[in-house]
């Protein structure tokens, strides 16, 4: 067979090669439900990977950046919450400062019998009261189990001033004035250690908040490292995929075509296997490579009919 007749052949045959993967490549879609993640992303043309390692970390970035955008949300919300709770637990304490006055005031009423110390024992009391409504309208809506306790505070108070207005220190009778004044005495106190409670309750709410608050910024920051982390990486992976699969491959060929366009046919094609446009490239270089050996196939015979 001569080399004109050869290289036609390998024209034609290539030709009906491409023309039969044709097909393949429109019924390609139909085998990816049973293809690996892997042989369908080889499969893909140059753009397409490009669009996958794209569209890939812009989902992954935009779905990070929603989660830490909702963080900081949830992170403001904690913070106003966190100055709520300061601001409750300041309010009891102050509530406490003013019944520990009362209370002084009503233990000097009753041991010395000063009508000014019944006068500023029933101002406290007073004080307290705004102080209770104050708090109770900020807890309203926010803690029930607070509410109750401001409410026993309050019938606390009452009681503690009516039992001061009932103490008379005239009383001839040791006895009653001393029991009135046991009675004082233990009223303030209940209704101080109840205002000392509900302050330390309102306190652990601050503080639960308050690490709750330091609990979420651990959070945001590992979070925030962590996906920096990941898109770094798949940034990495994507620079060393393309430098290898798709810059090497390009070097190699460039190599051979240097070598076909010297003169040297001594030389193999590679990535004709590839599905892609370097695959599509080592094909047609493939056919340039044959016309060549063929053509130098023909000069030989050429040659040797001259001779």
């Amino acid at each position: 067979m001569s080399a004109v007749k050869a290289l036609a052949i390998d024209l034609e045959t290539e030709r009906a090669d491409q023309d039969a993967d044709a097909p393949s490549k429109t019924t390609r879609r139909g085998t990816l439900q049973s293809a690996s993640w892997f042989a369908w992303f080889s499969h893909l043309s140059i753009g397409r990977k490009f669009q996958v390692f794209f569209l890939g970390n812009l989902a992954f970035a935009l779905a990070a950046g929603l989660f830490v955008i909702a963080g900081y949300i949830q992170l403001g919300d904690n913070a106003r919450q966190i100055a709520v709770e300061h601001d409750f637990a300041i309010d009891g304490e102050r509530l406490v400062a003013v019944l520990s006055e009362a209370q002084r005031h009503s233990e000097m009423f009753v041991a010395r019998g000063e009508e000014e110390r019944a006068i500023a024992a029933l101002a406290e009391l007073s004080n307290a009261e705004t102080k209770i409504a104050e708090l109770r309208t900020k807890l309203i809506g926010e803690d029930l189990n607070a509410l109750d306790r401001l409410a026993l505070i309050e019938g606390g108070v009452e009681d503690f001033r009516r039992q001061i207005r009932a103490f008379d220190p005239s009383v001839v009778n040791a006895a009653r004035r001393e029991s009135q004044a046991i009675e004082v005495e233990a009223t303030g106190s209940l209704t101080l250690d109840a205002a000392r409670d509900l302050a330390a309750q309102l306190n652990d709410n601050a503080t639960t908040i308050a690490g709750d608050g330091e609990a979420l910024i651990g959070t945001l920051l590992v979070t925030f490292i962590a996906c920096a982390g990941v898109l770094i990486a798949l940034t990495l992976f994507a620079m060393t995929y393309f430098d290898r699969n798709v810059g090497g491959a390009i070097k190699g060929m460039t190599a051979d075509m240097k070598k076909l366009a010297t003169g040297d046919n001594d030389v193999a094609i590679s990535g004709k296997h590839r599905r892609d446009e370097i695959g599509d490239m080592a094909r047609a270089m493939g056919v340039f490579h044959r016309g060549a050996k063929r053509l130098e196939k023909l000069a030989r015979e050429r040659a040797e009919l001259a001779n």
